[in-house]
């Protein structure tokens, strides 16, 4: 599951418009949120959004 650039992003978001579907995205306050955000993609085959808070790196 790379990090998203831009071009990766467009091409994300164009698949999914002409698909039909959404990205599920969460946001993370803690390692164990992050680790069931990636299995949860993961175990879908799904691409996703992670959004860290800033508070979450103390």
């Amino acid at each position: 599951m790379p990090f998203a650039d831009y071009n990766l992003f467009g091409r994300m978001t164009d698949r999914a418009v002409s698909s039909g579907f959404a990205f599920p995205a969460y946001n993370i306050h803690d390692i164990f949120t992050l680790n069931a955000a990636v299995e949860g993609f993961a175990e879908a085959e799904s691409d996703g959004i992670v959004q860290i808070y800033p508070d979450a790196a103390a």
